[in-house]
């Protein structure tokens, strides 16, 4: 993918075409990892990626006490044209400071299931620092992203 407008108008195309990322946040103070598929919406400036997660899962165990590093990947399905993958960070985000995340989430979705009024489900939001993307047709080509 080629830096630059263009290419920045075909990573997003990839980005609005894909529902789920996989996210992997660790658990324990001791580094255990979890990982998890979610739905996602993204902002394509500042790149930035947001989940809605139950308080109650185990991703969430450290999420609710700071900003913790993790990774994320888009495109793990069979025929995806691409994969991107990233590290950097998340943590939770009030929501009622982010409305129109929460429509275009919605919107992406299709629905409002992950309902974020309930006091059970937080927003995570997701922040690269490092990117890589990888798309395989008709050539495989890998670009590192500048953040």
């Amino acid at each position: 993918m080629q830096q630059g407008e263009q290419g920045n108008q075909r990573l997003q195309d990839f980005l609005t075409s894909e529902l789920i990322a996989t996210i992997a946040v660790p658990i324990t103070e001791a580094g255990e990892i979890h990982i998890a598929s979610l739905v996602f919406w993204n902002c394509p400036a500042p790149l930035q990626f947001y989940f809605v997660s139950s308080r109650t899962s185990e991703k969430f165990a450290l999420l609710s006490h700071a900003t913790v590093p993790a990774a994320c990947v888009v495109g793990t399905y069979n025929k995806t044209p691409a994969t991107l993958q990233m590290r950097g960070t998340i943590k939770e985000i009030d929501h009622t400071t982010v409305p129109d995340v929460m429509q275009q989430y919605h919107n992406k979705r299709g629905n409002t299931h992950d309902n974020i009024e309930n006091p059970d489900n937080a927003l995570l939001c997701f922040t690269p620092t490092w990117a890589r993307l990888t798309e395989y047709k008709p050539d495989t080509v890998i670009t590192f992203l500048e953040l």
